[in-house]
């Protein structure tokens, strides 16, 4: 089942940041973001991989919990919407699409706020997409959590930047995200 609850929601930008975001930037200084801007710039997106989406409302973020299978990356740990790439898609269709087969929401690539290419976790040489989009509490309310994972949760900014069981790249993007609005805020 799709869900798209037509609700309205307002641009994240700096004056949606309260205390509660102010706070998570803070602890940014903890995480070690020494890639090179060259590995970062945005190029075709046509050559990638896969995608992730941090899907935020609010100082949280939408994560799941990995099925603890000794096959798959990342066993029992917590991660993010997004996957592997299908046929010819863009990123903004792949984390689309597996918005919808992991949750059963339906978001619209006109809400993804924010884009960058990394190297691929798993393969270097690949690239990947790590994008964020803001939801509204109706959509958490309307989560139909699919088949792949143990259970689902929004989690604050600051406890998937810290948690020792988050999957580790994504924790790093979430940061690299949450230090350009911090620098923002400092402007």
């Amino acid at each position: 089942k799709t869900v798209d609850t037509g609700e309205k929601l307002r641009p994240f930008s700096r004056a949606v940041l309260t205390a509660a975001h102010l706070r998570v930037f803070s602890c940014l200084s903890e995480i070690d973001d020494t890639r090179e801007d060259d590995q970062l710039a945005n190029v075709e997106d046509q050559d990638f991989s896969g995608a992730k989406i941090a899907l935020i409302c609010g100082g949280a973020v939408l994560t799941y919990r990995r099925d603890d299978k000794p096959n798959i990356p990342y066993p029992d740990q917590w991660d993010l919407a997004g996957g592997g790439r299908e046929d010819a898609e863009t990123p903004e269709q792949c984390a689309i699409r597996e918005t919808n087969e992991e949750f059963g929401l339906a978001i619209e690539a006109s809400r993804i706020f924010w884009k960058r290419r990394y190297p691929h976790a798993l393969n270097p040489t690949e690239g990947a997409f790590f994008m964020v989009a803001e939801i509204a509490g109706a959509e958490i309310d309307a989560i139909c959590f699919g088949n792949e994972g143990q259970y689902w949760q929004m989690m604050d900014f600051q406890e998937f930047l810290h948690h020792p069981n988050a999957v580790a790249p994504l924790r790093d993007r979430l940061g690299h995200f949450l230090a350009q609005w911090r620098d923002l805020k400092d402007e």
